[in-house]
């Protein structure tokens, strides 16, 4: 079974331009962390239709106690904090965060 992460921010008017150049550096850093444990495949998008100023990473992982393990490393990391508490500036305090969602089914 499958679980998908959706991490979805709510961009504060003006940092668009910041945001989608640091956006991708999460998922690289992540990398750069984890090493092995990487689970890879994460995708950054921008809003381009409905509510602008928002952006999602999205991601897959095996079991939420993987993501945990994953998370906690990154937690620990100096260089992730750093990036966070420079990212964190550019989002609205509403924004939803993580979003999961577990596949059910699948017709192909």
């Amino acid at each position: 079974m499958t679980i998908k992460y959706d991490r979805l921010m709510n961009v504060k008017p003006g940092s668009m331009p910041a945001v989608m150049e640091m956006g991708p550096k999460f998922p690289e850093l992540a990398k750069k962390i984890l090493g092995e444990e990487y689970a890879g495949g994460v995708k950054f998008y921008s809003r381009v239709m409905g509510p602008l100023n928002q952006v999602m990473w999205s991601w897959e992982v095996e079991s939420m106690d993987e993501e945990m393990a994953r998370n906690a490393k990154l937690q620990m990391s100096e260089e992730w904090n750093q990036m966070v508490a420079e990212f964190m500036p550019h989002v609205e305090s509403s924004s939803i965060g993580d979003a999961l969602w577990m596949q059910v089914s699948q017709t192909d």
